[in-house]
């Protein structure tokens, strides 16, 4: 159809001249930003506690293995991705996010809870502890909702500059994480007693607040965060072994370890934000092919295992055995 200045007018397959609704739907900045600030609180208690795991794990259960680690690390990540799943339909179920964001922060503050009683027990720590990680796990699954939130309170238009700043709160995360950490690191273990086997030190400093955290997170969702999945719409779901590594290959203590990977976690999470900023900020950025984009970012991940492969003329052979546990294991007899 040509309309009275010159253009035709969109028509759909069948011909028929399609109208722009006048009542087009905009941006719900505000439920953007309150969501992004959900996903900080929620994301911030993964790098507290990921970065001193095993070095806690370690310093309060000298039997643990770096075997035994790997398989709580795994154990959780599983959880995690079955729990995306469940944490969907939920929501896609009940026609509600702030049930199942609740649920969530409720886990991942029973997890806090038992991460700073675990020093009750006078053996078997680690099973307690890679319970907790489990819970955190299951709890940040929650977030897979507030992804097809941002989806529904954004426009077509805005809806790339909704998902980076989305991605930029979660990115932050990353930097405030290791920043707590730093700010605790002077209080070496065992710290100060608060009572009878709770302690205040470097590895549990942070666990409060990130407790703290999911008081304020559930406050947000209760008073600020609309409902809005009204509609019938499917949702879509679109370094934990750092630490032993490091502690092995260099023979560092759980205390350094802790500092250096919050250092480094704190660099990586500053350049990640001043990506995710630029998306958001400027036009001329997201002009780029996206497809480049991932291109790109694929290629910088295969490079990462080219230049971190342990070539024979640039490494050396860790020892298998570093003596670390060595007062824990049986004296040896002669006959």
């Amino acid at each position: 159809m040509e309309l009275s200045n010159g253009k035709v007018a969109p028509s759909d397959a069948n011909g028929n001249v399609e109208k722009k609704s006048q009542n087009e739907e905009k941006t719900d900045w505000r439920a953007v930003y309150i969501a992004s600030l959900i996903a900080f609180l929620g994301a911030i208690e993964n790098t507290i506690v990921g970065i001193s795991e095993m070095a806690y794990m370690t310093t309060i259960d000298p039997l643990t293995t770096t075997q035994f680690f790997g398989v709580a690390t795994s154990i959780s990540k599983g959880g995690h991705a079955v729990f995306c799943l469940v944490f969907a339909i939920w929501a896609h179920k009940t026609r509600s996010v702030r049930v199942p964001l609740i649920f969530g922060r409720l886990l991942a503050f029973s997890a806090c809870v038992l991460y700073i009683f675990v020093e009750f027990l006078p053996y078997g720590r680690r099973y307690l502890m890679g319970f907790c990680y489990l819970l955190f796990a299951i709890a940040s699954s929650s977030s897979i909702i507030l992804r097809a939130y941002i989806v529904q309170v954004s426009s077509h238009n805005d809806r790339l500059r909704a998902c980076s700043g989305f991605a930029a709160a979660q990115l932050l995360s990353i930097v405030a994480g290791p920043i707590c950490q730093l700010i605790f690191a002077w209080i070496k273990y065992p710290g100060y007693s608060l009572l009878p086997n709770i302690h205040f030190h470097i590895y549990s400093a942070p666990v409060w607040v990130a407790a703290s955290s999911n008081f304020i997170s559930i406050a947000i969702i209760v008073y600020c965060l609309h409902e809005v999945m009204q509609k019938k719409n499917k949702l879509k779901k679109s370094g934990k072994l750092t630490t032993p590594l490091l502690m092995t290959s260099f023979g560092w203590d759980g205390n350094f370890t802790v500092q250096v990977l919050s250092g480094a976690m704190l660099l990586v999470g500053i350049l990640a934000i001043l990506i995710a900023v630029a998306f958001a900020a400027f036009k001329s950025v997201t002009k780029i092919p996206q497809r480049y984009l991932l291109l790109s970012s694929l290629v910088m991940f295969l490079l990462l295992y080219f230049l971190t492969y342990p070539y024979p003329i640039v490494s050396s052979t860790i020892p298998e055995y570093n003596g670390q546990f060595e007062h824990l294991l049986p004296k040896k007899t002669t006959l």
